[in-house]
């Protein structure tokens, strides 16, 4: 296990370095650069003179390969860069955004497993029932709708027309609950479809049949044979659905204005930050490759029968 481990996270270095040469060289492409954008967002007028200066300054007027591998000297040894914009430290602004979205990120994925995996196993276990149509029509409705949607359709009923919570998230638990809401409506709704077909495809099998000519009850042998195998799809959801949400939702976020690294991302791009970009696809590279790894040590534990692949 501790080979496969390491294995793995060896694997990150080569990951890391082609993503962020990747995000680093589509940055280089665009015409405006972090200068520019400064200036015209604060409304300034200044010479090209000045701007060369400024360019100059940040490194920003030396060849693309020269500033990559200066950014990855720099971050080989802990230093992560001041942010071009606001010249605050980079690593101290990432780490001021990340506890909103660990906490946005928790919040919606508690909701969406207390949603889903009751409705799920119940939908399975109530096949053509009024209940499982039901269920089955709301998650289809709930996965049809984009994020961005749902987020202002969510505003607009529960905020402007009932007035029960703010419109954008404030410090207090009130600004959670909408892009808690949000984020779960969709992950919920493709987790009850992903558990109901993972049961019915499950109950259709031979040991499940012998077992009901036996006269086991449909229940038990639900907890006693297929709970392990809805808990194992489940891990892999979880894996997928936490390192997007870890990664910071930048849609919802910048809609709620809920100040994670999301929206730091976002407001980043826009104004050509680059350093603060490269943190946060590094942030990103890392988050998904720990979410897989993490999730095929959980395999191991729920189903000891699957082997490790070195």
């Amino acid at each position: 296990m501790l080979k496969y481990v390491r294995n793995r996270l060896i694997l990150l270095i080569p990951v890391l370095l082609g993503i962020t040469f990747l995000s680093f060289a589509l940055l280089s492409f665009t015409a405006a650069d972090a200068v520019d954008m400064k200036y015209d967002q604060a409304g300034i007028e200044v010479s090209e003179q000045v701007k060369t200066a400024a360019r100059a300054k940040l490194g920003l007027d030396q060849p693309f390969l020269v500033q990559y591998a200066n950014w990855l000297g720099k971050l080989v040894r802990g230093d992560m860069g001041t942010s071009y914009i606001s010249g605050k430290n980079v690593f101290a602004t990432f780490c001021s955004k990340l506890p909103n979205t660990i906490l946005l990120a928790v919040s919606a994925m508690t909701v969406t497993l207390l949603v889903s995996l009751p409705l799920g196993i119940y939908s399975a276990l109530h096949k053509d029932k009024l209940g499982d149509r039901l269920i089955l029509v709301g998650s289809f409705l709930g996965n049809s709708l984009p994020n961005f949607f749902a987020a202002l359709l969510l505003i607009l009923i529960v905020s402007v027309k009932l007035q029960w919570l703010p419109i954008t998230a404030g410090t207090g638990w009130q600004g959670l609950i909408l892009p808690t809401l949000t984020l779960s409506l969709a992950m919920s709704s493709r987790y009850i479809r992903q558990i109901r077909s993972v049961v019915l495809t499950e109950m259709g099998k031979s040991y499940v049949l012998s077992a009901h000519m036996r006269g086991i009850s449909k229940r038990t042998i639900f907890y006693k044979s297929l709970l392990h195998i809805v808990l194992l799809n489940v891990i892999t959801l979880m894996a997928l659905s936490l390192g997007s949400l870890l990664g910071g939702t930048a849609i919802v976020e910048t809609i709620f204005m809920w100040d994670g690294v999301g929206k730091m991302a976002v407001d980043a791009i826009n104004m050509r930050d680059y350093p603060i970009i490269q943190v946060y696809v590094v942030w990103l590279s890392i988050i998904y490759i720990c979410m897989n790894l993490a999730a095929d040590l959980l395999y191991h534990l729920v189903d000891p029968r699957i082997k490790e692949v070195n």
